[in-house]
């Protein structure tokens, strides 16, 4: 009998057992791990000595070449060593879907494996639709600050972002960011007035030793290699909270369905090893992912039969070329994410990060450019120094017309709706021109909707919630002993990455139930 259970062991869960040290605790995972891996150095010297272990970087089954042919797939998803992100739960659910490219994720640590570890604090703006404001979660957005160690620097994205002076030095673009920033400086009255503000992204890359945990060494191995202990990832807080006794690790458990008495929570579990078991606790927590947590509560008395909200940050990519660049040597000590921005637009903030090529093979560039194979590798030799994507994210709203249920057959059923219709990216490619970037709007890609994994909003948060819906302590209506702790209590969803906000709220419900617990 645990004090609390915690489903799922990503950034949800690890910030939740942060806050509940000191009680009986349970984090509940499948937990799949990677293989075994050796693979050190830097990527381009590797390549260049002949050195780079294929079946670490392309695989015996060719797994890196995904997307030469098919459909597109994340890069860090395709490396053979990322495979186990989102390796499925044998005989599990799925999710049926023709309009939304789901994935999920029963790795130890979660997605938190293959994020970009940017890291963004919600304002009152941001929180507009949430019974709670950002008062509430200052206290543990800066704790978890302090604990992960956040590289950034209080630059015009500030504005958006909130003043920090407890940040790390900021991870420095290299020098096709570093040029991009100078220009933003030249023609800032110009960009300030088309809506645009630019700086650096604040992410969770330690540019100095912190808790333990050394800097970041410019390897160029971020989509080949995880469990970098310089990148932060859930995995990371797990480990300490293990290592600490202050949580018990109950891997191999794939929860099937949650229930509850007047005295406990039940998880029925199936073993990856075989049989099944219960865990009971006073109070569960549910961090097993926006899809995962909805599958769980779809399973609860009286939600069997409801179709739920889901949210999405819709994404498109936008390729630029600086062509006095093109030619230049490949910088090979920089880390991919460059540079920020923040577009004020009608349907609200949208944000970007521009991203270097360093770190891609050049197959996952190779079709985009309008040669033969051949030609296009050494085309990319010349053109990847020069290039650029700007990578948007746009913010969302709970819609009717986006819906998730569970089917007859078990799995899960998604149909979304949220189209983007290219305005801000012809607004944007105008206004880089100035500072030197090239791209037109033939060349942007509009991926399906599910591709950027920030899924939220099916049990929004609300005052007064009604079925379906969680209260302000995270608790599922109509239950007395299950809190929701993930993306899942999102009533909307900015365009800033949700994964800080998240882990902040995860804290404040966990300290709410720690304190009824006595």
């Amino acid at each position: 009998m645990f004090d609390v259970a915690i489903v799922g062991s990503g950034p949800a869960g690890v910030a939740a057992g942060l806050a509940l040290r000191g009680l009986k605790v349970a984090i509940v995972d499948v937990g799949h791990s990677p293989p075994p891996m050796s693979i050190r150095g830097n990527f381009y010297e590797m390549l260049a000595n002949g050195k780079a272990p294929f079946g670490q970087v392309i695989g015996s089954e060719y797994q890196s070449l995904q997307g030469v042919r098919g459909e597109p797939v994340m890069p860090k998803l395709k490396a053979p060593l990322f495979r186990f992100v989102t390796r499925p739960m044998p005989d599990g659910p799925g999710i049926q879907s023709d309009n939304f490219d789901a994935s999920v994720s029963y790795a130890k640590g979660g997605l938190s494996n293959a994020w970009g570890a940017q890291l963004y604090r919600y304002d009152d703006g941001d929180l507009a639709e949430f019974p709670i404001s950002a008062d509430e979660l200052a206290p543990f957005y800066s704790e978890l600050t302090t604990h992960i160690g956040i590289a950034g620097r209080n630059d015009d994205l500030s504005a958006y972002y909130g003043r920090d002076e407890s940040l790390l030095p900021a991870v420095m673009p290299g020098e096709i960011g570093s040029r991009l920033l100078k220009r933003y400086q030249q023609f800032r009255p110009l960009l300030r007035s088309a809506g645009i503000s630019m700086g650096l992204p604040r992410l969770g890359v330690l540019t100095r030793p912190h808790r333990g945990r050394a800097p970041y060494r410019f390897e160029n191995l971020d989509f080949f290699r995880p469990h970098s202990q310089s990148v932060y990832s859930a995995k990371i807080t797990l480990s300490e909270l293990i290592a600490g006794g202050h949580v018990e690790y109950l891997g191999g458990h794939y929860v099937e369905a949650v229930s509850e008495t007047s005295r406990s929570a039940h998880l029925k579990c199936r073993l990856l090893a075989g049989g099944q078991t219960t865990i009971r606790a006073k109070r569960v927590l549910l961090g097993a992912g926006t899809l995962g947590s909805a599958r769980l509560a779809l399973g609860i008395d009286g939600n069997e039969d409801a179709r739920l909200p889901l949210m999405e940050n819709v994404i498109s990519y936008i390729p630029f070329v600086r062509p006095t660049m093109i030619g230049t040597p490949h910088d090979s000590r920089q880390y991919y994410t460059q540079v920020n921005l923040c577009c004020e637009r009608p349907e609200g903030m949208v944000m970007g990060t521009f991203y270097g090529l360093n770190g891609l093979l050049h197959s996952d560039l190779m079709w985009d450019v309008p040669l033969p194979t051949n030609g296009a590798i050494a085309a990319l030799r010349s053109l990847a120094p020069a290039m650029l994507v700007l990578h948007l994210w746009y913010p969302s709203q709970i819609r009717p017309q986006n819906r998730v249920w569970r089917g007859s057959d078990g799995d899960l059923h998604i149909d979304y709706h949220d189209p983007v219709d290219g305005r801000t990216e012809a607004h944007l490619i105008r206004a880089m021109a100035p500072l030197g970037l090239v791209s037109a709007k033939p060349l942007v890609k509009f991926p399906r909707p599910g591709g950027a994994f920030h899924y939220a909003g099916c049990l929004p948060m609300r005052d007064n919630p009604q079925r379906g819906e969680t209260g302000v302590d995270g608790r599922l209506f109509g239950s007395k002993r299950v809190h929701v702790i993930d993306g899942s209590v999102f009533p909307s969803l900015s365009s800033k990455n949700l994964s800080f906000t998240i882990m902040a709220n995860a804290m404040r419900v966990a300290a709410r139930v720690r304190d009824e617990l006595g």
